[in-house]
């Protein structure tokens, strides 16, 4: 688990297991970026979901 200490709501979104080294890579990279682990969780779905809406938009156009 990695859990934050403060989240933005009164309920648990995503609760996952992760072994220790993806774990430690993740703090990691948090820290460097000074951002908290469910920060950058968040910034890589929004991403992950912006790229499916464009992919999906350039096939819904790609004959226009």
């Amino acid at each position: 688990m990695c859990p934050q200490p403060v989240v933005d709501t009164n309920d648990t979104l995503l609760k996952l297991r992760i072994n220790k080294k993806l774990k430690a890579r993740i703090m990691d990279i948090s820290k460097e970026k000074n951002k908290t682990a469910s920060e950058l969780t968040r910034l890589l779905w929004q991403d992950y979901f912006n790229r499916v809406d464009k992919k999906a938009w350039e096939e819904e156009t790609k004959n226009w």
